[in-house]
Order: C-alpha cells, then sequence, then structure tokens
C-alpha cells in the first residue's frame, strides 16, 4: 500500500460457527448419536463431504453416503437430530480469543454485528 497507511476498521460482522463459538464438536457429537440411532457410523470422511453446506442438502448427502436415503427422510433424521442438538448448543466453548476481540472492538466503539450460515 503506498505510504503504509493503516486502514480504519469501521464496523465488524463476524460469522458465529467456528469464528466466536466452537460448534463443530456439538454437530460432530450430535450427527455421531444420529447415526448410531440408525446403525451407521459418522466419519470425518462423511464430515468432510458436508461441512460449510447448508442443513438439508448436507442430511440428503450423509443419508445418500451411508445407504439410508430409501428407509429415512431428511425429516425423520432432523426429527432425532434437531432437539439433541438445540439442547446442546447452548453449552458450546467460546473459541480462543473471541471474548478478548469482541471486548476490543467494543472499548473502541466499533458496531459489531453476527451472521450465520446455520439455521
Amino acid at each position: 500500500m503506498p505510504g503504509n497507511k493503516a486502514l480504519e476498521i469501521t464496523h465488524v460482522i463476524f460469522d458465529l460457527d467456528g469464528l466466536l463459538i466452537d460448534t463443530e464438536p456439538t454437530y460432530t457429537e450430535t450427527h455421531t448419536f444420529a447415526m448410531k440411532h440408525y446403525g451407521k457410523k459418522f466419519t470425518l470422511d462423511l464430515k468432510s463431504f458436508t461441512m460449510g453446506m447448508k442443513h438439508e442438502p448436507s442430511i440428503k448427502i450423509l443419508l445418500d453416503k451411508v445407504g439410508l436415503t430409501d428407509k429415512v427422510s431428511v425429516k425423520e433424521y432432523d426429527n432425532l437430530y434437531n432437539p439433541i442438538l438445540l439442547k446442546k448448543l447452548p453449552y458450546c466453548q467460546k473459541m480462543p480469543g473471541a471474548l478478548r476481540l469482541v471486548r476490543h472492538f467494543h472499548k473502541h466503539n466499533i458496531p459489531m454485528a453476527i451472521c450465520s450460515g446455520s439455521s
């Protein structure tokens, strides 16, 4: 940059999952439980196929990859998965440094917002 002038931060928008809150272990535990209920195993390979995807398409892929497409609907899977997930989410840990960063921006009167692709 010409003159090495620092850019001023005027606003911040944080993603929630994986940036402010460590939700991945909770999603993994919940999928592991749900897959076990259907006699299947939730593996890292399965997780890698669906990370970052919207929920419904990711469940369709999971069910397809483990051979449950004709036996379990997305709605049935969700009826098992969602109540467990909702009970666990409030106990997710903050990501290291997240609180410090938020406090820093607050101290300097930087407006902040949170967004999420999760539903």
